[in-house]
């Protein structure tokens, strides 16, 4: 977790998120990073999977199965 760490801290890229600080206790490592609205990349890839499915069973239905 340390390496994962030490490139947040390293990395400015508009593509990598911001780390701000890091501290940790004897369990735990926490990380305070930037927020970023609207979810994670996989909640959105299905998302449009989802929707791309729904649009082509639809378009089936409504022109006809052997067609």
């Amino acid at each position: 977790m340390r390496a994962e760490r030490n490139v947040l801290a390293e990395v400015h890229s508009p593509y990598v998120v911001k780390l701000y600080y890091s501290f940790q206790d004897e369990e735990f490592l926490y990380l305070v990073m930037e927020y970023l609205p609207g979810g994670d990349m996989m909640v959105r890839v299905c998302v449009c999977v989802c929707v791309y499915v729904y649009l082509s069973r639809d378009r089936t239905h409504t022109r006809g199965r052997g067609q």
